[in-house]
């Protein structure tokens, strides 16, 4: 069993740009493997482990769905420690299409 607390801030900087930032706690509340049918597959939702997330990010949006968001993510645990760089971009698809 797990739980997840998290805070996220958003701060508009122009019309077009804003900046975002997060933190993100999931504690183990109970062992997760008295819980699990089949030891030998992975849970499919939550984790088996505690861990501390932070990110930070910014979006320029244009029009009501051209959109570009980038995000860095910074994971640690008890076992590993991660990173995640993603950045996406969104449109409207032309009339007609």
């Amino acid at each position: 069993m797990f739980g997840l607390f998290g805070l996220k801030q958003s701060w508009m900087i122009t019309y077009w740009w804003s900046v975002h930032g997060g933190i993100y706690r999931s504690p183990t509340l109970a062992k997760s493997q008295n819980n699990q049918f089949n030891v030998n597959v992975l849970p499919a939702s939550g984790d088996t482990q505690s861990f501390t997330a932070v990110s930070l990010g910014n979006s320029y949006a244009e029009k009501k769905w051209n959109c570009w968001c980038n995000l860095l993510e910074v994971r640690t645990s008890d076992m590993d420690s991660k990173w995640g760089v993603v950045s996406a971009y969104g449109g409207e698809p032309p009339e007609g299409w």
